[in-house]
């Protein structure tokens, strides 16, 4: 989760809805993927760094990192076209987004 309380709060004030706190979405990020043993919250916002603590660790056990992103960005900057075996993506629908994504990703063949 990278993106600060501002950004956020700017998008939601816009759509006439309130804030959410960084860790109040960090909460709900936890509580998303609970089920999935293999995803979790990394509460340093250093991404590489989380990552080369986690591989320095288990070093017997691979990694992968997901960006995850709203399709409403993923539209605005064609992420879908980044996407590859070693940079791998999941997109939130978003009403009026969701389609678009989907189409521009098997242009891509990354769906």
């Amino acid at each position: 989760m990278r993106n600060g309380n501002k950004h956020v709060g700017e998008k939601l004030r816009m759509k006439g809805l309130p804030a959410i706190s960084y860790w109040d979405r960090a909460e709900l990020t936890t509580l998303a993927t609970s089920e999935r043993p293999w995803m979790d919250f990394n509460p340093l916002r250093s991404e590489p760094h989380a990552v080369q603590a986690l591989q320095h660790q288990w070093a017997n056990l691979r990694f992968i990192r997901y960006a995850l992103n709203g399709a409403d960005d993923v539209c605005k900057f064609q992420k879908w076209r980044g996407c590859t075996e070693d940079h791998r993506s999941i997109t939130m629908g978003r009403p009026g987004f969701t389609k678009q994504v989907i189409d521009g990703a098997r242009r891509q063949r990354t769906a």
